[in-house]
């Protein structure tokens, strides 16, 4: 099994979701970030034909928030917004949350005593507006 995660967009039930490559959002903006884990050992990579991962019983998932500046970094804690589907998994990012630029994100799972991380590379592509006087 090769533990995978893709994100997920316009998210309204298990079956009722967007794959995308990126969140694209404005500094300052406070959303909700939806990802799914795969095993992309099986099916074609990141497409629909790959298997969910539905992560046992009392699994826990950690979102670290990278930044170049280490200093700005954070972690969220994950949960999962639909019981009959545990592998689709929530975090928010508030609007206080130092993020801008392109954002990557490590995602730890910790199920029966073991952790397997996933990063989802330029997941949050956060841009400045300015506003013109």
């Amino acid at each position: 099994m090769l533990l995978a995660a893709r994100l997920l967009n316009d998210v309204n039930g298990v079956n009722s979701f967007d794959f995308v490559t990126a969140y694209e959002v404005a500094t300052g903006d406070a959303f909700d970030v939806y990802f799914q884990f795969y095993n992309a050992g099986r099916g074609r990579g990141s497409s629909p034909e790959a298997p969910r991962y539905m992560p046992a019983a009392g699994a826990t998932v950690s979102v670290t928030v990278l930044n170049l500046d280490s200093a700005k970094q954070f972690v969220r804690v994950a949960a999962q917004p639909f019981a009959q589907d545990p592998s689709i998994w929530r975090f928010s990012i508030l609007s206080t949350d130092p993020v801008t630029g392109t954002v990557s994100l490590k995602v730890a799972l910790t199920e029966a005593g073991a952790t397997r991380t996933v990063q989802l590379q330029g997941a949050l592509r956060v841009d400045s507006v300015l506003e013109v006087c």
